[in-house]
């Protein structure tokens, strides 16, 4: 399943009140996480996914994703601690004088079908590795 959230992020939002949007995920693993920063933030909008207080993405805690006209993506496999499960995306922009919208994709899947495909995908790397070819995530 594929989620899709969009974040508008009011100009000079900051760290200590953060838009906070909450998606609930109904599969067991987090399979790929992909952040679109459309241009103009300049990297001062920042973003980071959370289960309750704690810090899931980016690491560590306190850190943050920013972009500006690019797409930060990671392959993950992030075993949920409940299904259904209620993460909260939290963004600010401290010091911008002007809204910005990001977009959020999380990829989750069941389990058994996310731990076959990270056992293919573990399989192609190794075989890439051993006959020296390039393979693009």
């Amino acid at each position: 399943m594929i989620y899709s959230i969009p974040i508008l992020v009011p100009a000079n939002t900051p760290i200590n009140k953060p838009v906070e949007v909450q998606v609930e995920i109904n599969e067991e693993v987090i399979t790929l996480i992909r952040v679109r920063f459309p241009p103009g933030p300049s990297c001062m909008v920042r973003t980071a996914l959370f289960y309750g207080q704690s810090q899931i993405f980016p690491q560590p805690p306190g850190t943050y994703i920013v972009g500006d006209d690019e797409t930060v993506e990671w392959h993950e496999y992030f075993v949920l601690p409940s299904v259904p499960c209620k993460l909260t995306i939290r963004a600010c922009s401290p010091g911008t004088n002007y809204e910005h919208m990001i977009f959020w994709y999380i990829v989750a899947l069941p389990w058994e079908v996310a731990t076959w495909w990270a056992s293919i995908q573990n399989f192609i790397s190794i075989l890439a590795k051993v006959m020296r070819v390039k393979v693009e995530e």
